[in-house]
């Protein structure tokens, strides 16, 4: 609760301040009446002085015209203000479309900038391009004189090379190949682990019958490495021997299949007389032996797998991987044998036949001018009449460009000619319709007396019924006296015997 005292003190305040305030205003009215009177003086002291001074009237005109040329000009200044407003707008905008115009020339300038760049580094990729190519076709020049040299070379007669493998090199590796082979396809055969084989008789026969019809001699089950064996064998060829580039991808697979294309338009006497040949296998060679890592290794891999896929309606799904990782030694070794061959500078090509179909009647018989090996020395002696090779007839027998006067396995050789007619029929239909009759051609003896190949005689035109694999054995011409009335093949005669010494 506020006090009297206080309430009598703030208006005392009041008042003391009010009266100042008064006082103050009384002062500025005095200071304003003096001054005012002041002015009053001397506007009237002014008028006087005016009115004193001769010509005045005259002042006064001039002053008021002076006042409208003043106002005149006051006007035209406002009317040049306004124009000049006018012209500093026009100003900004054109300053603002000329910043606008300014950063599009700079982006314009980066953008040459980059183009440049660009412009400067794609220069620098084509001359090393053209570079790379020069030297390419130096180094293709320079292989193609030394393959005319070696050729000449060749041709004058046999000179010993320092980098060429030596025939029994090549034999050591052939050898080796074939008992690779030989064990991959004992393993089809035979697993002592568990007892159980990759090729049952039953699903070979099924099989059989089934893809390869007309190849009812490789039912028996003495035959199923034979079989498998022959299967690799052509495989191999097909895959690593036969095609030089079909094989490799990128641009050296192309390059090369485009030159073995070109060249495989010549005839097989001029393709192995070409001095392009050698110089194809001297670069195939050099290409492999730089590929022996990463693409090598998919190359055995992609080999491996088509290989297997081939038994995969033989076998069970869950052993292709075993099958696959035995034929991964194989496919390597027949790699590292096919380098040894293209290093050699032998002119190697397959020679696919067929005895069977060919017009009615058989093929002339095999000897070693079919199958023989052409390398340099025997294109400079002469020694060979045929510039073609079969590996598919007998592998491992073949001569790696020797003449020992060595003899062919004629059984392996007509098990191997089997399975090649099977895989690619050449029948002949005659006038009915009908497949061609087939006619041996005397060598010595009938073929029923059985001494053709001194060994199996197929007999392609028997029949196989559905529900008949179990109790069927092929029929042997050569056996005489061994086969039962039956057909069925007795374990132990001489049959078997020949067989197993021959292999």
């Amino acid at each position: 609760m506020v006090s009297p005292v206080d309430v009598q003190g703030k208006a005392e305040a009041q008042q003391r301040l009010i009266s100042e305030l008064r006082r103050v205003l009384q002062d500025r009215d005095d200071h304003i009446i003096q001054h005012s009177s002041e002015f009053v003086y001397l506007v009237s002291v002014f008028q006087e002085t005016v009115a004193n001074i001769p010509g005045s009237h005259q002042v006064e005109i001039n002053a008021d015209s002076t006042c409208e040329r003043i106002a005149k000009r006051d006007i035209e200044l406002r009317d040049t203000r306004k124009e000049l407003e006018e012209k500093r707008q026009e100003a900004r905008s054109l300053s603002h479309a000329a910043d606008t115009l300014w950063h599009r020339i700079q982006a314009l300038e980066d953008k040459l900038n980059d183009s440049e760049t660009r412009n400067q580094h794609l220069s620098d990729k084509c001359a090393y391009l053209e570079q790379k190519v020069a030297d390419q076709n130096l180094e293709l020049e320079a292989v193609r004189r030394e393959a005319r040299n070696a050729v000449s070379s060749m041709i004058a007669g046999p000179q010993v090379t320092t980098n060429r493998i030596s025939d029994s090199e090549i034999t050591l590796k052939w050898n080796s190949l074939a008992y690779s082979v030989q064990c991959l396809a004992a393993l089809c055969n035979f697993r002592p682990t568990n007892n159980t084989a990759l090729f049952t008789d039953q699903s070979l026969r099924l099989y059989v019958q089934h893809h390869h019809p007309h190849l009812h001699i490789l039912l028996s089950p003495l035959l199923i490495m034979k079989f498998v064996e022959s299967c690799v064998w052509f495989k191999l060829v097909d895959f690593v021997f036969c095609p030089l580039a079909s094989a490799w991808a990128g641009s050296h697979g192309r390059k090369f299949l485009k030159m073995w294309t070109r060249m495989m338009d010549k005839s097989p006497k001029d393709l192995t007389l070409d001095p392009e040949h050698y110089a194809w296998r001297a670069q195939t060679a050099a290409h492999l032996a730089k590929n022996t890592s990463h693409s090598l290794r998919r190359r055995e891999l992609g080999i491996a797998t088509a290989i297997s896929t081939m038994f995969s309606g033989l076998i069970e799904d869950r052993e292709l991987p075993n099958l696959k990782s035995q034929l991964l030694e194989v496919v390597s070794e027949a790699i590292e044998l096919d380098l040894m061959f293209r290093q050699s500078k032998a002119a190697f090509s397959a020679h696919f036949c067929n005895p069977y179909y060919q017009y009615g009647s058989f093929s002339p018989p095999l000897d070693e001018n079919v199958m023989d090996c052409t390398n340099s020395e025997n294109l400079a002696n002469g020694s060979c009449k045929t510039p073609q090779v079969d590996l598919i007839i007998s592998p491992m027998l073949i001569k790696q460009g020797t003449s020992n006067g060595e003899k062919y396995n004629r059984e392996s050789v007509l098990i191997k000619l089997k399975v090649l007619c099977d895989i690619y029929p050449a029948q002949q239909p005659n006038k009915r319709g009908r497949p061609a009759n087939v006619k041996h051609k005397q060598e010595g003896q009938s073929p029923k007396r059985g001494k053709i190949f001194k060994g199996i005689t197929p007999n392609p035109r028997r029949p196989v019924e559905r529900g008949q694999e179990e109790d069927y054995e092929p029929k042997y011409s050569s056996f005489g006296k061994d086969r039962t009335s039956s057909g069925s093949f007795q374990p132990g005669n001489q049959a078997k015997n020949e067989m197993r010494d021959s292999r």
